[in-house]
């Protein structure tokens, strides 16, 4: 049976079911004033000066509504990942440069990403759709206040069940949209493992498009620091088909089985095996306690055997539930792929493809798991992504000139005309 969404409640309307979390201790309590205080502070900077995210520790679930609520009422509408172990949100307030990525994207599902998904797959007429920015709730269930990552773009897997409706095929987004400006990168590749490794395998595949040097439009004109945007695909290691226990979706069309056969499985593009894990990848491993992972930073409790490498292909953390086995995430290209940098002159001739593979969407069905797809390759051009991350970058490096004022109306005399002297002859 497909699983069909629920009626989405307001937060606000709900917040007052909390299930029991752990507690803070006293010592570590902030006054919500203070705290309220400080988040305005945030609020209320300028970019560059202002940093992308906001860290907020040792808070109520309760504090961290009243924070949302306040904001939403300044008419500002943060997104937010809350992590319930370690009380700790982290508050980004999206920029026209955080919604770009994902709204390219969305074209590009439009137009490269369904034809070949529905074209190509086994059984059924899969498609993705468009979800937006929501909520994700990653490790285990608690209910109202449990943790939740926030994408900046998302998009749901659907089928056509037998009576011909469109339905759901799982309750969480298949592929999620990141932008990470003028943020860690460390940061956000913990922010992976959630996704990849929290959502009972749901996500798939999450697209990071990283930015550095975001400019505002405060002083955008006079910074010299050069904007550089790249983008890559990063998956779980072991969502390939060779897995020992591949995941399977609800058969949704057996008559498309016809056309194929049980075949061993192709390898996807840049696909890297399991005999690589040692090899001149790079790879950087995220140990210990992971509950402070929403932090841009790592907490003093956490310890790891090589420094960060922002450039590694591949990453590991211990799996929180059997700190003996390590979970691996990697990049599906060989290196981040450029979009668009400042420093580069005559960026207008070939453009660099963004490489998914179906499987980062589909699974094979459950009646027919043998059955696989072999062209598996979605590229997808990035010469749209690039323009128009040059054309934002132009505006506010060279803004347009103000629209010269309106003429003034001509000025006309407001005294009553005076009665004139009677002639004498």
């Amino acid at each position: 049976m497909a699983w069909e969404p629920p009626v989405l409640v307001y937060i606000h309307q709900i917040m007052s079911l909390h299930h029991s979390q752990p507690q803070i201790p006293l010592e570590k309590q902030h006054p919500f004033p203070k705290l309220m205080e400080s988040v305005l502070k945030w609020v209320g900077q300028a970019a560059p000066s202002c940093p992308d995210r906001f860290h907020l520790r040792d808070i109520t679930f309760e504090d961290l509504e009243r924070v949302l609520d306040r904001l939403h009422k300044l008419g500002r509408k943060p997104r937010y990942d809350w992590d319930s172990k370690a009380h700790t949100a982290v508050l980004r307030m999206p920029s026209r440069f955080h919604e770009i990525p994902g709204a390219w994207f969305t074209k590009q599902v439009d137009n490269v990403v369904n034809p070949k998904i529905t074209n190509k797959s086994v059984c059924g007429t899969p498609s993705l759709v468009t979800s937006g920015s929501v909520d994700i709730p990653v490790g285990p269930t608690t209910g109202i206040g449990e943790s939740s990552v926030v994408p900046d773009q998302s998009y749901d897997l659907m089928q056509i069940d037998a009576d011909g409706e469109e339905v759901y095929v799982q309750e969480t987004q298949r592929i999620v949209i990141e932008t990470s400006a003028s943020e860690s990168r460390r940061h956000i590749i913990e922010k992976l493992f959630k996704y990849l490794y929290e959502t009972d395998y749901h996500v798939h595949a999450v697209v990071i498009c990283d930015m550095q040097n975001v400019p505002s439009r405060a002083n955008g004109h006079g910074s010299n620091r050069q904007f550089k945007a790249e983008i890559a695909v990063w998956v779980r290691e072991e969502l390939g088909l060779a897995s020992k226990n591949p995941l399977l979706d609800e058969c949704y069309g057996g008559d498309k089985h016809a056309g194929y056969q049980a075949n061993s499985p192709v390898p996807a593009a840049n696909e890297v095996s399991d005999g690589e894990n040692g090899s001149n990848l790079g790879s950087w491993e995220s140990d210990g306690d992971d509950s402070d992972s929403t932090s841009s930073s790592m907490d003093s409790t956490q310890s790891h055997d090589s420094p960060f490498d922002p450039q590694a292909r591949k990453y590991h953390r211990r799996d929180p539930r059997d700190p003996q086995r390590k979970q691996w995430i990697y990049r599906r290209s060989p290196t981040w792929i450029p979009v668009y940098d400042e420093n580069v002159a005559g960026q207008e001739g070939p453009q660099s493809e963004l490489v998914l593979d179906v499987y980062d969407i589909l699974r094979p069905c459950t009646q027919f798991p043998g059955h696989h797809i072999t062209d598996r390759t979605i590229s997808i051009p990035l010469g749209g992504l690039r323009d128009r991350l040059e054309m934002e970058v132009r505006m506010i490096r060279n803004p347009p000139p103000d629209s010269p004022p309106l003429p003034a109306p001509p000025v006309t005399s407001s005294r009553l005309p005076q009665p004139q002297a009677p002639s004498t002859v």
